[in-house]
């Protein structure tokens, strides 16, 4: 694999990813980066992890399932910050 990432299917909660909640019945890149290692795809939400460590989410966030301080829909991926000790 490149690296990049892609995705199809129902999409009204913007989980592909790709800035839209238009279904794709065909694949479509989603954004430019090229570091992703590992995608994991729910109903309404995908999460995503880069090369760097970092663990990224998007679609649905209703009472924020995706972690990401808030409960808005993210259409395209949104890091999700951790608590680390250093």
């Amino acid at each position: 694999s490149d690296g990049t990432l892609w995705a199809w299917g129902y999409n009204g909660n913007g989980q592909l990813g790709d800035g839209t909640n238009i279904q794709r019945n065909i694949p479509i890149q989603v954004g430019t980066d090229d570091d992703w290692v590992g995608i994991e795809a729910g109903t309404s939400y995908s999460l995503g992890l880069k090369s760097n460590g970092s663990l990224w989410t998007w679609g649905y966030n209703g009472g924020g399932k995706i972690s990401d301080g808030t409960s808005l829909n993210r259409l395209i991926p949104v890091q999700i910050e951790t608590d680390e000790d250093d």
